[in-house]
Parts: structure tokens; C-alpha cells; sequence
């Protein structure tokens, strides 16, 4: 790093910040998705073939008379986005706290 005309000089202190992670261990920070989240086989598959590495592509059409259908869909919807919420606000956890012993 090199100081560019009037600017500060930050590298000893990103220096500093670099030096503590080699003092720490590594944390994993992996989401873990539970496989008893509450589903029943049915909604177990679909979520493994969804998610699978190479999933096929499936289109359906629910009749707008089909209350049940179009309810267990909006359910399923409403638990992935949840799942998905839930791991985003577990990541912005851990960079919070990141951030804050780093600048301690």
C-alpha cells in the first residue's frame, strides 16, 4: 500500500485488522438447513428436487377455483422465504459482530 498525495495513511491499521485472523481460528459461518423442518415427504422432495445441483425445470398451473392447491403453495413459498430470511439476518449477525470487535 502506498499513500496517494494527501490522502491518510490506513495502512497500519489494515494491518492490525489482518493480524487478528491470524491469531483467531477460522468460525464456520454455513447456513444449516434442517431436514426435519416441520415437512412432510411430499414437501421434502420438492424441496430436494428444487435444490438439487442440476434440478430440472417444472411448470404447473393451479385453476383459480383450486383454494387448497394455491394455499399449500403460498405455504411452501412463505417457508423458503422465511428459511432465506432467516439466514440473511444470521449473516448480517455475524458481520455486526465482525465489525464491531474489529474496530474495538
Amino acid at each position: 500500500m502506498q499513500k496517494y498525495n494527501s490522502e491518510i495513511d490506513y495502512s497500519l491499521e489494515i494491518e492490525k485488522t489482518f493480524e487478528k485472523f491470524k491469531q483467531q481460528s477460522v468460525n464456520d459461518y454455513k447456513f444449516r438447513y434442517s431436514k426435519d423442518a416441520g415437512m412432510n415427504h411430499i414437501e421434502t422432495n420438492i424441496i430436494k428436487r428444487v435444490f438439487s445441483k442440476k434440478s430440472p425445470s417444472y411448470t404447473f398451473f393451479i385453476e383459480p377455483s383450486d383454494e387448497s392447491g394455491a394455499r399449500i403453495i403460498s405455504e411452501i413459498e412463505n417457508r423458503g422465504i422465511n428459511l432465506a430470511a432467516n439466514a440473511l439476518a444470521q449473516s448480517s449477525d455475524h458481520i455486526y459482530s465482525f465489525l464491531c470487535n474489529t474496530y474495538v
